[in-house]
C-alpha cells in the first residue's frame, strides 16, 4: 500500500507540473500569434524542436542513467560514484557541444547564434538538474521547477514579446533568464556538493554509458517515427492533408500528456520495487490497472468528441474526424508500452528498448509507404497503430523473458470489442448514437469501480492515516 501511495503522490505532482505547462502554452497561443509573424513563429517552433533533439543527442542518455542508478542504489558511497561519473560525462559532452556549435556558427553564419548557444546551453543544464532531482527522489523539486520554469518564461515573454515587441529575440532571452533563475534555485536546494566526489570512477562511467547509449537510439527513433509520417504526407499528399492529420494527432497528444505524469512516476517506482518480494504480482497489477485507466480515458474521448467536433472545429477540418479513433487507439498502445518499457529499464534492458523502437520506426515507415497509394491519409494513422501495437508486443515479450508475467488477453479482447462498439456509434453520429455511447461508457466506469473498489478503499484509508499522522507530528 505504501508503494501505491508513493506512486499516486508522485503521479499527482508530475501531472500537475506537466499539465499546467501545457495548459499555459495552449492558452497563450492566441497572444503569441497576434504579435508574432508566421515566419517568427515558425522560427521559434523550429528552435524548440531542435532543442528536443539536441538534448537527446547532447547528453547521450546520461540524464536517464543518473536517474536509474541513483534511485536504485542504496549504498551512499556508490551513489556518489555514479553521480560524480554522470556529472563528469555531462561536462565533457557540454564542452564537445560548445566546440561543435562554435564551429557550425562560424561556417553557416546562422541568425541569433549567441542567443541560441545560451538558450541550448542553459536549457541543457536545467534538463540535467531536473533529472538529478528525480534521481535524488525530490519529486516536489522536480514539479516545482517545471511549473516555475513555465510561469517565469510566460511572464518574461509577455514583457519582452507582447509589451516590448522583441520578437524571436524576446522569446530566447525569456527562456534564458527563466531557466537560469530556476537553475540557481535548484542548485541551492539539491545536495549537489555533498554528493560529488572529485575523483570519479571510470568503471562507473562505462557502466552508465552502456546503459544510456541504447536509449539515445530509442529516443531518436521515437522522434523519427513521429516525424516520418508528416514528411511522407507532405511529400505525397501535400500540406493541406498534413494539416488535417496534425489536427487529428492533437488528440493523440492529449492522451500522452494526460498519462505522462503517471509514466514518469512509475519509472521511479518500477526501479525501487524490482528487488522487493512480490514485485512480479505488483508489476502485473499496475499493467492491468494502467490499461484499464487508459481505456477509460480513450473511451471517454470517443464519447464526447462527436459533440465537440461539431460545435468547435472548423468544417474545413471535418475529414480529420474519421482518423481520430484510429490515432487514439494507437496512443492507447503507446502509453501501455511505456509502462512496460520502464519495467525493462528497471532491469537495465535499455538495449532491448532501443532495438524495439528502431523496429517500430522501420515498421511505421514501411506500412505507411506501402498503403498511402491505396488508402491515402488513412495510411498514416493505420501505420501508427500497427507500429505501436508491435512496440507493445515486442516490449511485453522481453518483459516476459525477465519476469514471466502473463498478458491479460481476455481483458484486452473485451476492451477491443467495447471500443469497436463505441467507434460504430462515433461514425454513425446522431443523438441516438450519442446516448448509446454514453450508456456504454457509464457501464465501463461502473464495472471498473466495482473491480477496483477494494483498492480504492484501501488507498483512501491509507491517505487518511497519513494525513492524521502528519497532523499529530
Amino acid at each position: 500500500m505504501a508503494r501505491d501511495s508513493e506512486l499516486i503522490k508522485n503521479t499527482f505532482l508530475i501531472s500537475l507540473a506537466q499539465i499546467s505547462a501545457q495548459a499555459v502554452n495552449f492558452l497563450l497561443l492566441p497572444v503569441y500569434t497576434s504579435v508574432l509573424s508566421t515566419e517568427e513563429y515558425g522560427q521559434i517552433d523550429l528552435y524548440a524542436t531542435l532543442r528536443s533533439v539536441l538534448t537527446v543527442i547532447l547528453f547521450m542518455g546520461i540524464e536517464q542513467s543518473l536517474f536509474r542508478f541513483c534511485v536504485s542504489e542504496k549504498n551512499m558511497q556508490k551513489k556518489k560514484e555514479y553521480f560524480s561519473a554522470g556529472v563528469a560525462l555531462a561536462i565533457i559532452l557540454f564542452i564537445l557541444f560548445s566546440f561543435i556549435f562554435i564551429i557550425s556558427s562560424q561556417v553557416y553564419k546562422f541568425q541569433y547564434a549567441i542567443l541560441l548557444y545560451a538558450y541550448y546551453f542553459i536549457y541543457g543544464i536545467y534538463y540535467l538538474l531536473i533529472h538529478i532531482a528525480r534521481g535524488f527522489e525530490k519529486t516536489g523539486i522536480y514539479a516545482l521547477a517545471t511549473m516555475s520554469g513555465t510561469v517565469l518564461t510566460t511572464i518574461l515573454n509577455i514583457i519582452l514579446v507582447v509589451c516590448m515587441r522583441f520578437g524571436v529575440k524576446g522569446v530566447l532571452v525569456s527562456s534564458i533568464l527563466a531557466y537560469t533563475l530556476i537553475i540557481l534555485c535548484m542548485a541551492v536546494h539539491l545536495p549537489l556538493r555533498a554528493t560529488i566526489i572529485y575523483k570519479w570512477e571510470k568503471s562507473r562511467a562505462k557502466e552508465m554509458l552502456s546503459y544510456s547509449l541504447p536509449l539515445v537510439l530509442n529516443n531518436v527513433m521515437s522522434w523519427v517515427a513521429i516525424s516520418s509520417d508528416r514528411l511522407i504526407i507532405v511529400a505525397i499528399l501535400g500540406n493541406s492533408m498534413n494539416g488535417i492529420y496534425s489536427l487529428a494527432n492533437k488528440f493523440y497528444t492529449i492522451l500522452v500528456v494526460m498519462t505522462t505524469g503517471f509514466t514518469l512516476a512509475w519509472a521511479e517506482t518500477a526501479v525501487k520495487v524490482v528487488q522487493q518480494p512480490g514485485h512480479k504480482v505488483y508489476y502485473r497489477k499496475i499493467i492491468c490497472m494502467s490499461m484499464d485507466v487508459y481505456f477509460l480515458i480513450i473511451s471517454g474521448m470517443i464519447t464526447v468528441l462527436p459533440f465537440f467536433f461539431e460545435h468547435v472545429i472548423n468544417p474545413a477540418y471535418a475529414s480529420a474526424y474519421y482518423h481520430i479513433p484510429i490515432i487514439i487507439y494507437a496512443a492507447f498502445w503507446y502509453t501501455a508500452s511505456s509502462v512496460i518499457g520502464y519495467i525493462l529499464l528497471a532491469h537495465k534492458k535499455s538495449g532491448e528498448m532501443g532495438i524495439g523502437t528502431l523496429l517500430v520506426a522501420i515498421t511505421n515507415l514501411v506500412v505507411h509507404v506501402a498503403l498511402i497509394g491505396k488508402i491515402g491519409l488513412f495510411a498514416a494513422s493505420v501505420s501508427t497503430l500497427v507500429s505501436y501495437v508491435g512496440l507493445f508486443a515486442f516490449r511485453f515479450y522481453f518483459m516476459y523473458r525477465c519476469e514471466k508475467i502473463t498478458f491479460p488477453f481476455v481483458k484486452a479482447f473485451i476492451q477491443l470489442c467495447i471500443y469497436l462498439a463505441l467507434c460504430v456509434c462515433y461514425y454513425r453520429k446522431g443523438y441516438v448514437s450519442l446516448i448509446i455511447e454514453t450508456c456504454i461508457y457509464l457501464l465501463c466506469i461502473t464495472s471498473s469501480v466495482k473491480i477496483y473498489w477494494e483498492e480504492l478503499c484501501g488507498l483512501w484509508k491509507g491517505i487518511q492515516r497519513k494525513v492524521k499522522r502528519e497532523r499529530w507530528e
